[in-house]
């Protein structure tokens, strides 16, 4: 009785550190897989952070060209009349 025991409680603990090392081996990849998923979801952040600024930076230009177009209209009228005075 106490041998089929001992052997029943050997390939029990067999069984056991089977599944243990299962589950670690699925847990490291699961950590693995995480581990992309951050990685991608920092690309993607940075990715709408990089085309908010691009697009804030087109705003802004056309804001400075629209307020300077003024500018450089009178300017380029003044030039005409300088150039004119000089004939």
């Amino acid at each position: 009785m106490k041998t089929e025991q001992e052997k029943l409680s050997k390939k029990i603990n067999k069984k056991v550190i089977g599944m243990i090392e299962n589950a670690e081996a699925e847990y490291e990849d699961l950590n693995r897989k995480k581990q992309v998923i951050l990685n991608t979801i920092k690309m993607i952040k940075l990715f709408n952070s990089k085309n908010k600024y691009i697009a804030d930076l087109k705003i802004t230009n056309i804001s400075i060209s629209e307020n300077l177009e003024p500018i450089i209209i009178d300017y380029d009228d003044m030039s005409i009349l300088d150039n004119s005075t000089d004939i």
